[in-house]
């Protein structure tokens, strides 16, 4: 079982938002007409994707409200 640990926890739900504002400006800057700035994003939402999988792991056994 995954330990739940509330600093972390804040810690990457804040890196979430970071990243969420990030990805927010690329597909700004592709509207403009840039299609790199899309390719640019993808590490962003793989180190997202991670930050997700260990807070779903932590909470994997709690019930879900």
């Amino acid at each position: 079982m995954v330990s739940f640990d509330a600093a972390d926890a804040h810690a990457r739900l804040d890196a979430l938002a970071a990243r969420v504002e990030e990805c927010r400006a690329a597909v700004l800057v592709a509207e403009e007409g840039d299609p790199t700035a899309l390719e640019t994003m993808r590490a962003t939402v793989d180190a997202m994707a991670e930050d997700l999988a260990v807070l779903r792991a932590a909470v994997g056994g709690q019930e879900l409200r």
